[in-house]
């Protein structure tokens, strides 16, 4: 917009509309339409409040024009909750959206001939998460020991601390995976790879 060409700040407010006018063409300098409350430019990108009332100021964003094409950053993996902490699908979902729609799907066999142990408070209870787990074909063993399963699910804080259930594993050769991996096992009907999920190879 040419009025704010040279500018390096925005004001980001909430603004009331009221009653909206519509215009057919652009009206500039135009007094405000009787029976109406605000106008609103015929591509609907600009409006125009008449009254300073029915605008709260929030907040001033400072910002400096570069040269060339924008590119995003890529995302940082957010810290979840759940017990999972920084161990995340490498997109970055969160544990507790991925569990959810785990939960919400139809029985599959996206785990059929997998079994695995559970270490540490999950997104979930681990009997929610064994329920689960079964619902998809797959089977959790029992007990202490984790020698004959598929992988160890375990969190952010049983790695770190070198739980017992960890250190068994990687003594049997036993992948240690986040639990983003069975979830979104689940969610894509098998179609990823256990190495994307090792906790050791999380920063």
């Amino acid at each position: 917009m040419d009025y704010i060409r040279g500018s390096t700040q925005l004001m980001l407010c909430q603004i009331l509309l009221g009653k909206v006018y519509h215009c057919t063409k652009l009206i500039h300098g135009a007094s405000l339409q009787s029976g109406y409350d605000s106008h609103m430019s015929p591509d609907g990108k600009e409006v125009v409040v008449f009254d300073p009332r029915r605008v709260l100021p929030c907040y001033i964003v400072h910002y400096s024009m570069k040269s060339g094409d924008f590119k995003y950053a890529a995302p940082k993996k957010p810290a979840g909750g759940g017990g999972d902490g920084k161990f995340m699908k490498p997109t970055g979902r969160r544990p507790e959206d991925l569990y959810s729609e785990a939960d919400s799907m139809d029985q599959s066999k996206a785990l059929a001939g997998m079994k695995f142990a559970l270490s540490g408070k999950l997104v979930c209870s681990q009997p929610q998460f064994k329920a689960l787990i079964s619902n998809h074909g797959g089977s959790v063993c029992t007990g202490p020991t984790v020698a004959g399963c598929t992988a160890l699910i375990s969190t952010e804080s049983e790695y770190s601390a070198r739980a017992a259930k960890v250190q068994s594993a990687e003594e049997v050769g036993v992948a240690v995976v986040m639990q983003s991996y069975v979830l979104d096992m689940i969610v894509t009907g098998g179609k990823v790879s256990s190495d994307d999920y090792l906790c050791a190879n999380v920063e």
